[in-house]
This record gives structure tokens, sequence and C-alpha cells, in this order.
């Protein structure tokens, strides 16, 4: 009998063009870095005889499954169905003190990239229903990052490599520099994804040591779909030997080496020559 009753009333209700429950908003970040807290919210109207029907959940990448449930009718609070989120979920957090609406937003801490995907919230009554979803995308900036050259044995050449790790989602490298008035780049890098889901990237390319002689060099990394970029630049010394065994540091320590053996031959004579003198 009380399902003939719904039926009579929703009839009604799309009869007289009456709107039930209605997500009006939903309010999801694209994108948000690892580590900090989010607030994904789910705003919506119902209709006064829909308050003790209200069933709200949330669903993660299309799983039937919710991950979220909550029925502001048993006044229990709301629970965590999915246990991958149970160390995210925030369940005393409120949106409001409305009764029915409080507990509707999930409240996310300390968020990591496997919490990146499709979140979609779904509002239903003995009426009628309604759902939306949107995509959030949580980065992780690199936890390194490596730019440095070396010399390369009896080759005459100069090694330049750019890597960093532990990234998400896959990232993209490069390293330039200035040829004339044109930047010239190499991009063709080397990525690996670990255990976890993260990646690591490295991009080397090799130089004529005479050819970057007070050259600036570049290495920038970017996360598609972000904003994030890293980029550091460095100098190949202009007094750089192409032998890889003779440095400019290593030629000025030889000289200075050289001054104070000098400087303590000419003291030693010094003191020689006034000893004799005294004699």
């Amino acid at each position: 009998m009380r399902f003939s009753n719904n039926l009579v009333l929703s009839s009604l209700c799309l009869a007289l063009g009456v709107q039930s429950v209605d997500i009006i908003s939903m309010d999801i970040p694209q994108l948000a870095e690892s580590g900090h807290d989010l607030v994904l919210d789910c705003k919506f109207e119902y209709r006064p005889e829909e308050r003790e029907q209200l069933d709200i959940k949330w669903y993660f990448n299309n799983s039937p499954s919710p991950i979220y449930q909550w029925l502001p009718a048993m006044n229990t609070g709301p629970q965590v169905i999915d246990p991958r989120f149970s160390e995210y979920m925030d369940l005393m957090y409120t949106v409001n003190g409305e009764k029915y609406e409080k507990h509707r937003a999930l409240h996310l801490v300390n968020v990591t990239h496997h919490l990146s995907g499709s979140y979609m919230c779904k509002v239903s009554s003995f009426l009628d229903e309604d759902f939306n979803q949107k995509n959030l995308i949580v980065y992780v900036p690199p936890s390194r990052v490596q730019f440095s050259h070396s010399a390369v044995e009896r080759e005459g050449r100069t090694l330049v490599t750019c890597s960093a790790t532990d990234i998400f989602p896959s990232p993209v490298a490069r390293i330039y520099w200035k040829e004339g008035d044109s930047e010239r780049e190499v991009d063709k890098t080397d990525i690996k994804e670990n255990s976890d889901g993260l990646f690591s990237i490295n991009l080397s390319t090799s130089f004529h040591t005479e050819s970057v002689r007070g050259v600036q060099l570049g290495c920038e990394i970017t996360i598609p779909g972000t904003d994030y970029k890293y980029r550091e630049d460095l100098i190949i010394s202009a007094d750089i030997s192409a032998d890889p065994r003779v440095s400019g540091a290593e030629k000025s320590c030889q000289m200075s080496s050289a001054i104070i053996l000098l400087t303590t031959l000419l003291l030693a004579l010094l003191t020689a020559a006034r000893n004799n003198q005294n004699l």
C-alpha cells in the first residue's frame, strides 16, 4: 500500500511539474596536490515529503558499490563502505547544521595519488533520484630532481643528465639550450612506473665538450594536466678541458699548490741567509 501511495505521489509531482530530489551543483576540484585535505561537495534540493527517505551515496571509478553512504533519517551518521577509503575519510565533517544535508560531502584528508579518478554523487528518495560525477587528479611533485654533467673518458664529450623520481601522473622532461637566437631541446625520455604507481623519469644526452663551453643548459620537468613545472639551469664552465681527467677546478688546485711550494722555498732561503749573516 505504501508503494502505491508513493507511486501516486510521484505521478502527481510529475504531472504538476514539481521537482523532487535534484543535484544543483557538485563542487570537486579538478586538481589537488598530494598531502592536502579536500572537500567533495554535492549540493541538492528535495521536497519536504522526501526528507525521511533521503539516501546519499558516493561512488568511485564507476564501481557499482558505493564508497560512502549516509541515511539522514537513521541518525546513525555516515558510513565508509569501501575499506580502501577508511584512512582518508573524516566522518565527523559537516558542511552545515541542517539535519538532512550536513553529511552530504566527502572530507578527504592527506590525499594521495591513489584517490585520483572519477567521483559520482547519487541522491535518491522513494520518489526519484539524481546523480552527477566529476574527475579528480591528485598529482605528486618529484621527491628528487637531479640535473648534472660529467665528462666521458677518452671521447672528448660531456654527458648531461636530467632525472626525477616519485611523480604522478606520468611526467614529461626535456633538456634545452640556446643555439644562436633559437632554443633547441632533447626530449627522448626513459619513464618507469614503480609498484606504488609513481613514476621516475630519466633523460640524458651528450655534447662535444668544446661545443658547450660557457653554454647555459636547462632541465625542465612538467606534469601533464597540471600547472606543475620544475626548471633548473647550469652553465658548463668556459675553461673546462676536453680531457675529463683535468677540469678547470683541478688546474686551479695544481696552480695553488705550486705557489704554496714556491713561497715555502723562498722563506726557507731567506731564513738561511739571515742565519749566515748573524754568524
